[in-house]
């Protein structure tokens, strides 16, 4: 026999030999990692790693509300009680509170920023807290899931844990945006307040925009 011919029988040899044992690992363990970890203080490896904890159906969320458009707020600063003038974006600190509770149930979640959030099944309230600059009046305007009617409370904060005192309202929203309206702000006002109860909702966050003259 050549030597060619002894090379390729060889070749041949161990390309059946692997394809052989490949298939018997997989015969003797189905489904088993190719590499196995060792568990960390605290963990084990799971009996069945598939099984979880059953939960309830996925709730679907609606698609982000689109901004909306200038002539539109400017439609809506009278109703509002806003005087007329330009609508721009402040840009600024903000801080939310979302809470959710019932008799047998509460969350809270403290963030910087929501991009989507929904609560069902339970009474609530979403706190938002936002940086000012006094003499401005500022428009909170929060994108909803689905339009409705809310409860709305605002204030501004004062030194030492004070504030202005509480203003509270009904306002529905339009386009899936509800448009909060601030007085003009005290000279010493540290940030602004702003919370909404609800017993269901989906929330995408909210921006905060001055209103000029």
């Amino acid at each position: 026999m050549s030597r060619l011919a002894k090379l390729s029988l060889a070749l041949l040899f161990t390309v059946v030999a692997a394809a052989a044992l490949a298939g018997l690992a997989q015969t003797a363990a189905p489904g088993r990692p190719a590499v196995e970890l060792q568990p960390l203080p605290g963990f084990h490896i799971s009996p069945n790693p598939q099984a979880e904890t059953p939960r309830p159906a996925l709730s679907r969320m609606h698609p982000r509300p689109a901004p909306l458009a200038a002539t539109d707020v400017a439609r809506m600063m009278p109703k509002l009680g806003l005087r007329s003038g330009q609508i721009s974006l402040f840009v600024q600190t903000i801080k939310y509170q979302l809470e959710s509770y019932s008799t047998t149930f509460g969350a809270e979640v403290d963030t910087p920023d929501v991009t989507d959030a929904i609560f069902y099944g339970a009474t609530g309230y979403v706190q938002v807290d936002f940086s000012v600059l006094p003499g401005k009046q500022f428009l909170l305007d929060c994108s909803l899931g689905e339009d409705g009617t809310y409860k709305v409370a605002t204030t501004f904060l004062t030194p030492n844990n004070g504030s202005t005192g509480w203003l509270d309202g009904q306002l529905s929203s339009f386009n899936r945006h509800l448009l909060i309206p601030l007085n003009t702000t005290p000279a010493n006002a540290q940030g602004g307040r702003v919370i909404i109860d609800f017993t269901e909702i989906e929330f995408y966050g909210c921006q905060v925009d001055t209103v000029s003259p």
